[in-house]
């Protein structure tokens, strides 16, 4: 089902598939990245993949609307989650959060990325959906809001077995979104959200704004409760979907 390709750097995968994707590849293409040694430039405070991680990009051709492949957000983050879940030590955390994060206990491990051309009508030519992932913990300078497979899920694992077993679980997922549509997806993700009932900083494109989690709906929009106020967000809302391409 897959036409893999083999990239270095973790800090390039959503590029390459976007590239791959302009480019006229295949559905099913999957750009591969497991033996990363660079590290992206981050404000302080924020995420960011570490070297020996793991990471992918997968290619798809879709029909439906862009609105609704929004929601395969979701699918990348279950399917990494159930991944993991196969992978590391029995009774350990695992959980989601908003837009396409995953969490091991209170650190964060990994994250999903969406990407489609922004000149696109009804439906993109293409959509590419990438996950980046720490897996082994740096020699020195342990950031303890990260979380790293290895050291904190207590395996041995290492990126590509990882990989492997996100890819498995993509196609199950995937399969399943479009066959019984977006609850089932939506259901097994909220179940991987803690109960917040505290306000919390949520960092959109326009800036930060303080408030606290309610739901996602069945679009797979956040609602959260501004000041007694309830406010929608989508995926669009809390990071850059669309992009420019050159043909």
């Amino acid at each position: 089902m897959y036409h893999p390709t083999v990239h270095p750097y973790i800090d390039t995968i959503l590029a390459a598939g976007v590239d791959l994707a302009v480019a006229g590849a295949e559905e099913g293409t999957l750009a591969w990245a497991c033996d990363s040694r660079q590290v992206r430039a981050s404000s302080p405070g924020r995420w960011q993949p570490q070297p020996g991680g793991a990471a992918c990009a997968v290619i798809l051709r879709p029909e439906q609307p862009l609105d609704e492949l929004l929601q395969l957000n979701f699918v990348a983050a279950i399917a990494l989650i159930d991944a993991l879940a196969s992978v590391v030590a029995p009774m350990t955390v695992l959980r989601c959060g908003w837009p396409g994060d995953v969490y091991i206990g209170d650190g964060k491990t990994g994250q999903i990325t969406l990407a489609a051309p922004r000149t696109c009508g009804t439906s993109p030519d293409w959509l590419v959906i990438a996950i980046e992932l720490n897996v082994c913990a740096p020699d020195s300078g342990l950031d303890l809001s990260h979380a790293y497979v290895q050291f904190d899920g207590h395996t041995d694992i290492g990126a590509v077995e990882i990989l492997e077993a996100y890819s498995r679980q993509m196609l199950s997922w995937l399969d399943r979104w479009a066959n019984e549509g977006f609850s089932p997806i939506r259901s097994a993700w909220l179940k991987r959200v803690p109960a917040e009932t505290e306000t919390r900083t949520w960092r959109t494109l326009k800036g930060e704004l303080s408030a606290r989690f309610v739901t996602v709906d069945e679009r797979g929009h956040l609602h959260i409760n501004e000041h007694g106020q309830e406010r929608i967000l989508a995926i669009t809302d809390c990071y850059r979907v669309l992009v420019d391409t050159k043909t």
